[in-house]
């Protein structure tokens, strides 16, 4: 789980190279970050695409079903 709520870190990421500090804290700020233990269930079938998820630390497993 991300223990550091510090978003400073995420400047130096590559996705945000060329972003201003000052629009980068505006939405990463630490209220807007959560954690998740393992087994946790980030998105499922069927939840509203409220969000957009950035994994900083760690990994995930994808789990895909058959269509209906």
């Amino acid at each position: 789980m991300f223990q550091n709520k510090d978003t400073s870190e995420l400047s130096t990421n590559i996705l945000f190279e060329g972003i201003e500090p000052s629009l980068l804290k505006s939405f990463a700020s630490p209220k807007n970050i959560i954690g998740k233990k393992d087994g946790d269930i980030i998105f499922q079938k069927g939840d509203p695409t409220e969000y957009m998820y950035l994994l900083i630390e760690g990994t995930v497993k994808l789990k895909f079903t058959e269509p209906d």
